[in-house]
């Protein structure tokens, strides 16, 4: 076995439907336009929106998926999805 091939069979169910990142990323900005970063506690003090902490972290999110994915110009670079230099025929030697 020349070299291992990625499991295409879980890619279209992950693929049916757009990943929850950016969609939190969206409903967060959306809430950091209106509201701003910053809001007054009941204590007084001024601190910090949580939208501002789950956009943070949902574009990291993002980030890995579209690095895992290979979408990013460096991961494609890195990731050649199991195929090798010489990966134009299959075990049999047939030209696929």
């Amino acid at each position: 076995m020349r070299g291992r091939k990625p499991n295409i069979t879980a890619l279209p169910g992950a693929l049916d439907r757009p990943p929850p990142a950016p969609a939190r990323i969206r409903e967060c900005e959306a809430v950091i336009q209106k509201q701003g970063l910053t809001y007054v506690s009941p204590t007084g003090e001024s601190k910090r929106r949580p939208e501002s902490t789950l956009a943070k972290e949902n574009i990291e999110v993002a980030r890995r998926l579209a690095a895992e994915l290979g979408i990013t110009p460096a991961s494609r670079s890195k990731n050649k999805g199991g195929a090798t230099e010489d990966d134009n025929e299959d075990e049999f030697g047939v030209d696929i």
